[in-house]
């Protein structure tokens, strides 16, 4: 449920006219000493440094490969990407021949 709204002037103690003189003539000191503090702290604008643009990355090619590898993950044999079948047979009769699981993962690596 929502509060009641509160009505501020109504809440507002009721000021004489001494009072109100004295307390603009306060609030006119404390605006002052706060304009001659602002004008003594104002420190200078430090020189912003224009940051060095980065080294243009050269463009990598990439190239993808098949790679067998053995259950120790060290690889053993590579193919060129359209020999992915070739290279599945070789996995699996090293797979047989040498009692250890062997598998084909492709493999990207850098052209020179």
């Amino acid at each position: 449920m929502a509060k009641r709204i509160i009505n501020r002037k109504e809440n507002r103690l009721p000021m004489s006219d001494d009072d109100f003189e004295t307390n603009l003539h306060v609030d006119e000191e404390i605006s002052e000493r706060e304009t001659s503090e602002e004008k003594s702290e104002k420190k200078p604008k430090k020189k912003t440094r224009k940051r060095a643009e980065p080294a243009p990355t050269k463009e990598v090619r990439l190239k993808a490969f098949w790679a067998v590898y053995s259950q120790s993950f060290q690889r053993v044999k590579l193919f060129e990407y359209g020999e992915k079948e070739a290279a599945e047979k070789f996995a699996a009769e090293l797979s047989e021949t040498k009692k250890i699981p062997h598998y084909v993962r492709m493999e990207k690596l850098v052209m020179e």
